[in-house]
């Protein structure tokens, strides 16, 4: 932890998969089913992203560093 940070336990991530999300990009449509954001730049978009946690196990792939969280919904939000 850096000093005067904030406290951080993944295992908090993993209990409450959303996090907030931040980008220039453009939504997709209503930027609630993917793709979400597609390429062309607009103004700061917010969202609410709740993740999908590796796949946990002796013979998952994360068990061996070849998954990761994916990005299983996404709810535009007011950046303000």
């Amino acid at each position: 932890m850096i000093a005067g940070g904030a406290a951080y336990d993944a295992s908090d991530l993993s209990a409450d998969p959303t996090v907030l999300v931040a980008t220039n990009r453009k939504p997709v449509g209503s930027g609630r089913e993917e793709p979400w954001f597609g390429t062309e730049r607009g103004t700061l978009n917010a969202a609410r992203a709740v993740m999908t946690p590796p796949g946990e196990g002796r013979f998952s792939l994360a068990s061996i560093g070849l998954d990761h969280w994916k990005l299983s919904s996404g709810s535009p939000t007011s950046a303000t």
